[in-house]
């Protein structure tokens, strides 16, 4: 059963939404600020004297600040780096990070093996559109659990914060891609002491291409620390999710694949027909493979094992993989099915561009508005389906068809309500002012702490 939201949905005016934009803005330039500077400055060199390693797994490093100790207004703030380099494209990490449902919330946590036990996104800022598909501001509120021989000295922690993405230009005119999360506080949204512990954090990762096959992911962390004893811990997770980052681009993959098989399998409308009535091959009656043509006995008995869900066609062993997807239920689960494609369907849909893949998931959706689908639960439709075949399909004969730029951080959407700001919100890890000097954990710790100069 999907766990009962506790805040309802936020009716944000246009100064609330201004006001979140504002804090986003100011957060992701001084992240790209800092990682200008260690990219020209510092030569994508870390000293040793400033930063100790926390974690490393494969190309990916996480760093902890030396120099928290040494200033009292971080006793209770960490500062960590986590940097290296990943397999994939700047466009599809903005796609594996791209939220604008809680129905997408739950998805992405499945993917990344997150332990989310609960979610929500209380309010969308910035709804993406076809030509930004990369940009979305949304109000997030997460919990995440404990594992079980820690419980007895924490408990599972709840957050509230912005999430934003987008693509913006470093000052050589290179793009790169950004996730922001970052706590607010929100009357609305009041802590739930005593069932989670309320965590305050705040993260800014940039993918920059490197080649053709690789992104160099740069992703900088202050987290709010309640005690010293919980502190080691924090810090080890916050590194343990920043080592995961590679999942992001196998979210990206999964997505797309869902995409390429919702898109490709016609079963709005006609549930009862199996895809692979609309790819009849002679070919399949002589018992050879859809892809590669050789004979195959499996393909001969034409078992639903060896059936691609996405063109129908029957494949041999060599030419076919079975990969995990996860759907919403109509009753709002996420359920994992174990879905076969054929290799050659899998490469098309990887390879598929992640702005068309989100145009075309945002046109799906609004047509589907008035249906209250999303491109989700048409793939849990797809999916019932694709067993329901498996299991009737060898008894049921099959016989041939017959004769298918602007800036990241936009402040006017077009169904935000006027009116002052009503949340109360405060930047819970500094001050929401516009004024530069007063973001202080944003200019001043980062710089204090990455550079060692205490007039920032």
């Amino acid at each position: 059963m999907t766990p009962r939201r506790p805040f309802p949905t936020l009716e944000l005016s246009t100064a609330d939404r201004k006001e979140i934009c504002q804090i986003a803005k100011q957060v992701v330039r001084a992240a790209v600020d800092e990682y200008e500077y260690f990219l020209w400055t510092d030569h994508g060199q870390l000293s040793p004297a400033r930063w100790s390693l926390v974690q490393a797994k494969d190309d990916i490093s996480v760093y902890d600040s030396r120099q928290h100790a040494a200033q009292p207004r971080s006793e209770r703030q960490r500062l960590l780096l986590a940097v290296g380099t990943v397999v994939g494209t700047v466009e599809d990490a903005a796609l594996g990070m791209m939220v604008r449902t809680e129905e997408e919330l739950r998805l992405k946590a499945r993917y990344m093996q997150e332990a989310v036990t609960n979610c929500a996104v209380l309010a969308v800022v910035q709804r993406p559109k076809a030509e930004k598909p990369f940009r979305s501001i949304t109000v997030q509120w997460v919990v995440r659990g404990v594992p079980w021989h820690l419980r007895a000295l924490s408990k599972p922690r709840d957050s509230v914060f912005i999430d934003a993405t987008g693509v913006l230009s470093l000052s050589n005119n290179e793009r790169v891609v950004f996730q922001l999360v970052h706590s607010i506080e929100l009357p609305q949204a009041p802590s739930l002491q005593p069932m989670y512990s309320r965590t305050k954090l705040s993260h800014c990762s940039l993918w920059r291409q490197v080649d053709g096959t690789r992104v160099e992911t740069y992703t900088r962390a202050v987290i709010e620390t309640p005690d010293r004893l919980t502190a080691p811990l924090m810090v080890h997770s916050t590194a343990e999710s920043f080592l995961s980052m590679w999942r992001i681009h196998h979210c990206a993959q999964m997505r797309k694949l869902a995409w390429f098989i919702t898109t490709r399998t016609p079963l709005l409308g006609a549930a009862d027909k199996p895809p692979a009535s609309r790819n009849y091959d002679k070919s399949d009656d002589e018992g050879k493979c859809g892809t590669c043509g050789k004979a195959s006995r499996s393909v001969r008995r034409r078992s639903a094992e060896c059936m691609c869900l996405a063109c129908g066609r029957f494949v041999c062993n060599e030419c076919r993989t079975k990969k995990e997807l996860f759907a919403a239920s109509t009753e709002g689960e996420i359920v994992a099915t174990s879905v076969v494609v054929c290799l050659s369907c899998l490469t098309l849909a990887v390879r598929a561009n992640a702005a068309d893949v989100l145009r075309d998931e945002l046109a799906a959706a609004q047509r589907r508005s008035s249906e209250e689908k999303t491109m989700a639960s048409s793939l849990h439709h797809i999916l019932g389906s694709a067993r329901h075949w498996r299991e009737s399909f060898l008894a049921t004969p099959r016989h041939p068809p017959s004769e298918a730029g602007g800036g990241a951080f936009d402040q006017s959407q077009p169904s935000a309500s006027s009116g002052s700001s009503s949340l109360g919100l405060s930047n819970s890890l500094g001050s929401s002012s516009s004024s530069d000097r007063e973001t202080t954990w944003t200019l001043s710790t980062w710089r204090t702490l990455v550079r060692g100069d205490p007039s920032a």
